[in-house]
This record gives C-alpha cells, sequence and structure tokens, in this order.
C-alpha cells in the first residue's frame, strides 16, 4: 500500500470558499466578519459554534 502525502503551503480565498461554506450551512464553523474603524476588516472562524464549555461541579460528576 503507497500512501501519498500532498504537502498544502498556501490556499487561495477562491479554494477555500466552497468548502467553508459548506462547513458553514452544516453548522460546523461561523465565520465572524469584523470591521473596524481602522485597518482592514478580520474574518474570524468559530470552530463547532453550538458546542459551549461548561464548567462542571462536583455535584453533577455524582452518580
Amino acid at each position: 500500500m503507497q500512501v501519498y502525502f500532498r504537502k498544502i503551503t498556501r490556499l487561495s480565498a477562491g479554494e477555500l470558499s466552497e468548502p467553508l461554506s459548506l462547513l458553514e450551512s452544516l453548522n460546523y464553523i461561523r465565520i465572524i466578519e469584523e470591521h473596524s474603524s481602522r485597518g482592514k476588516p478580520k474574518t474570524r472562524i468559530q470552530i463547532n459554534p453550538t458546542t459551549k464549555l461548561t464548567k462542571l461541579t462536583k455535584a453533577d460528576t455524582k452518580t
């Protein structure tokens, strides 16, 4: 069995737009556009936005 590895160095915005929109439509990611008064706009990608981390207490861990 031969395994081929393709080194990914840089992807263009065009190559990423379709996979990112698919992940966003499936609610795996949330794309957040931030516009400030200075500088260029920033795009943040939140992974798995529906899951929120909660802190467990001793009462939560009792069975």
